[in-house]
């Protein structure tokens, strides 16, 4: 699997939209920045943005502090199939996820199922 962008809004630090296209980074690259820049939520954001949740932390604790919702959204590619993935994470905790592959809609009964098909996928 190659995730080829990610964006996140009302996440963690990320109060505006923030987006990063590692199809625009060529070769071997490094994520640095002062304490608090945001290198450690990026790699939350992806591990939520595929799994759902972060061992460790809370949901709620994901959304930008006094905002309702924060949102992840992945463009992936794994097996010659493009993967698109939209969570998106309430103070309360729950967490809603919108999946489509190839461009077409993945129609879930719920979030379990939902994460089981998405881990086949990738």
């Amino acid at each position: 699997m190659y995730i080829q962008k990610i964006k996140v809004n009302k996440f963690k630090s990320f109060y505006e939209p923030y987006e990063l296209d590692f199809d625009k980074v060529k070769g071997l690259w490094k994520v640095s920045g002062s304490v608090g820049s945001g290198k450690t939520t990026i790699g939350e954001a992806i591990l939520f943005g595929l799994f759902g949740s972060i061992s460790g932390k809370n949901n709620g604790d994901l959304v930008s502090w006094g905002q309702k919702s924060g949102t992840v959204e992945l463009w992936c590619r794994s097996n010659a199939r493009d993967i698109y993935i939209k969570r998106e994470v309430y103070a309360a905790g729950h967490s809603t996820i919108y999946v489509e592959i190839d461009d077409e809609e993945l129609i879930f009964t719920n979030k379990r199922d939902a994460q089981q098909q998405l881990e086949n996928e990738l």
